[in-house]
């Protein structure tokens, strides 16, 4: 994240992470994953404070969750509703608006979702969680028959 632009100057931490294990496809959720924390440093960037992101691991029962926070203005309340439809950019001149729509995607093909946690003038958190010990293949092979 260090290398794109928008993620230079933005400090980010990362939380001691709990040993969890899941099935999953490595590129597709990398990808998920980085377009959650370019768009937690895009809007870190227009924090009033230093640049800050923040990513936290946690594991409950069968689940997998990674939180990310920002401390940039927040998310206009006209947006939210339409957050994950594709091609909303929510203002961003550089954006496509397809971001959060393949995060969302790929989480559910991995039994789980991504949502806005919260959003407010002090930042935003979005969670994106995953199914732990779901075989992949085994739902390639069912969904065929």
């Amino acid at each position: 994240m260090k290398h794109h632009p928008d993620g230079r100057n933005v400090s980010i931490t990362v939380s001691n992470f709990p040993p969890a294990e899941a099935e999953i496809d490595a590129k597709n959720l990398e990808s998920a994953i980085y377009n959650l924390l370019l768009n937690a440093c895009q809007a870190a960037t227009g924090s009033t404070h230093l640049p800050e992101v923040s990513v936290l691991l946690t594991e409950v029962d069968e689940r997998i969750y990674l939180t990310i926070s920002d401390n940039g203005p927040g998310i206009p309340d006209s947006v939210r509703r339409t957050l994950f439809d594709p091609f909303v950019t929510a203002g961003k001149p550089n954006g496509i608006g397809l971001g959060l729509t393949l995060a969302r995607r790929i989480a559910e093909e991995h039994g789980g979702t991504v949502w806005l946690e919260e959003s407010n003038r002090e930042g935003t958190e979005f969670t994106l969680s995953l199914t732990k010990n779901r075989s992949l293949l085994e739902e390639l092979i069912s969904g065929r028959e």
